[in-house]
């Protein structure tokens, strides 16, 4: 099915155009997103041409990140020269690098630099509504499993509120069937009802952390308003409640959503697990990772996750058999350069000297850069001292993140020695880095509360 707009961005700003494709498809507008819409066993850059070729629109995610990106600049110009109708979205004060001022440096901008984002969002919609007119839903593609007997409606950019009932535009049947009418919207307040006490959060295991949800933008409070669209609208808009907003709680219910409405959706369920991982909840992401693999036996990202709860739960050799599958997949590790080095781990945990299956897979790695120095240590190429050298970033966000990963990988490598004090101090270290969503802060705290003899 053709699209009206296709959505480049970097990977780093994947949050931004998340909840850019959620406001879109609210709007009835049909969008293509990687790695959403890529389909299984199609190659990803066939993929790619083909959507551009097939949309009107193609809505760029601009900033440093996509000066950066070395596929953006490809995308922009296969745009270009098919006549598709660039919008610059700009979330950052920069201006383009040479590869992209020379498509884009005379298209009009949209700004979206200054909070709140969703303004910016629906002024992007309302430009896109003149290109591309949003159908009515009636007109639009039906979702897998239809929520009430109606067609579906368009839900709320996020933050805004629903507009009173009193201002609505009636269709002319209302004259006519007044009564029937009236009998849908009762069945379809009685189904909210019900649906928002299906939704409410579970409680997390005895002795797992449950932090408390965090307030919206602003201070406002996290509820919102009941959602109603198919099951890519509740999944992206679960990915901005979790990424944009921190609001764990309702991205769970928004994924909860989306699997009733398409429940064999391996996206939705690898988000809803990491969603629980990040709330500390391992049991319900290692159960959701589960069924990832059981949906989709290549994605490599659930093996990863499952192999290193494992790991943190002392299943080494689950551990080890996950991290291999996901070593050797035919997806691409570059989103998981560590996962050589958590083989090791669990290798090494498990009795097994993991050395030349270290060497071996830390051959994919840039050794120089981050992670290098981190495989290095554990191969006796490097030092406590130049690792921690090595974890400085000039951006705060990496450097903490980095030096997260490398309080714990430090922690690790003094336990392999016997030096228990210097490990409880590295992995207090990192944990006081405050990185909640690195693995490397989940696994010190799970060291730390590992009983030692």
């Amino acid at each position: 099915m053709a699209h009206d707009v296709f959505i480049s961005y970097a990977s780093k700003d994947k949050a931004v155009a998340n909840a850019a494709c959620a406001v879109l498809e609210q709007r009835n507008v049909r969008c293509w997103i990687a790695p959403r819409d890529v389909q299984p066993g199609q190659p990803y850059g066939e993929a790619i041409i083909d959507a551009i070729h097939d949309c009107r629109v193609m809505v760029l995610v601009f900033s440093s990140n996509a000066n950066a990106s070395g596929h953006i600049p490809k995308e922009v110009e296969r745009a270009v020269s098919r006549g598709v109708t660039i919008i610059p979205l700009r979330i950052e004060d920069v201006t383009p690098a040479k590869s992209l001022d020379y498509f884009i440096g005379s298209v009009h901008w949209l700004d979206a630099m200054t909070p709140p984002l969703e303004k910016h969002l629906a002024n992007l919609a309302d430009t896109i509504d003149k290109i591309v007119p949003g159908r009515p839903p009636s007109q639009s593609a039906a979702p897998a499993t239809p929520i009430t007997a109606e067609p579906p409606v368009a839900a709320p950019a996020p933050r805004l509120p629903a507009p009173p009932a009193e201002k609505r535009a009636f269709p002319q049947a209302w004259i006519y069937g007044g009564a029937a009418v009236v009998a849908v919207v009762l069945l379809g307040l009685l189904f909210w009802r019900g649906q928002r006490t299906d939704q409410g959060s579970q409680p997390s295991p005895p002795g797992e952390v449950k932090p408390e949800p965090s307030p919206g933008p602003s201070g406002e409070s996290a509820a919102i308003s009941p959602r109603l669209g198919n099951a890519d609208s509740f999944r992206n808009q679960g990915l901005y409640e979790r990424d944009k907003r921190q609001n764990y709680d309702q991205a769970i219910r928004d994924f909860d959503q989306a699997i009733r409405l398409q429940p064999n959706f391996p996206e939705a369920f690898a988000n809803r697990g990491d969603t629980y991982l990040w709330k500390s909840d391992f049991s319900r992401a290692a159960e959701d990772y589960d069924q990832v693999i059981r949906l989709d036996p290549q994605f490599a990202q659930a093996y990863h996750r499952r192999g290193v709860i494992r790991l943190l739960w002392g299943q080494y050799r689950p551990a080890e058999e996950d991290l291999n599958l996901a070593i050797h997949s035919n997806q691409p590790n570059s989103d998981r350069p560590f996962d050589p080095i958590w083989l090791y781990l669990a290798q090494i945990k498990n009795g097994q000297n993991g050395g030349d299956d270290l060497k071996a897979n830390a051959g994919n790695l840039n050794l120089a850069a981050w992670p290098g120095p981190v495989a290095k240590l554990f191969l006796g190429m490097a030092t406590a001292e130049s690792v921690l050298h090595a974890a400085q970033a000039s951006d705060k966000q990496s450097n903490n993140r980095q030096h997260c990963q490398a309080y714990f990988f430090l922690g690790e490598y003094a336990l392999f020695h016997g030096q228990r004090a210097a490990a409880t101090q590295f992995f207090q270290q990192a944990v006081a880095t405050g990185q909640t969503r690195q693995f490397a802060y989940l696994g010190a705290k799970a060291e730390l509360a590992r009983p030692r003899n």
